[in-house]
């Protein structure tokens, strides 16, 4: 695990610094991530499940400020449905800095795409 862990602590620096590599970090964590039973859809009950999870949780809050720094609306909403289950279902994780903007970011993806939805039929 403590491999992992220097690989995301790498990813999120790269991350906030807006470094190329990020993206190429983020597919390396997501590789590991597939291979983890205790997240879900499996959701396998292990003696590391919740290290695991919430080690899955950093990655995919990382790849939502990723989306954000590279404009990707739809990378943006993937990575927001892949934290949905964290924050809902895993509360005893811990409560993470984007955790509490995690209602805001969900309301201003719902109202962009609801306006964009709107702004499409108006052009009909």
């Amino acid at each position: 695990m403590l491999l992992l862990l220097q690989l995301l602590d790498e990813f999120k620096a790269s991350v906030v610094a807006e470094d190329s590599a990020a993206e190429q970090k983020l597919s390396q964590l997501k590789s590991i991530l597939l291979e983890l039973d205790s997240l879900p859809p499996l959701c396998v009950e292990t003696l590391s499940a919740a290290e695991e999870r919430k080690f899955a949780m950093e990655v995919f809050e990382y790849a939502v400020i990723l989306s954000i720094h590279q404009e990707d609306r739809d990378s943006f909403n993937r990575y927001m449905s892949c934290l949905k289950p964290y924050y809902l279902n895993y509360a005893r994780l811990g409560k993470s800095c984007l955790t509490l903007i995690y209602a805001d970011l969900s309301t201003i993806s719902f109202n962009t795409n609801r306006y964009s939805r709107t702004e499409a039929r108006n052009l009909r």
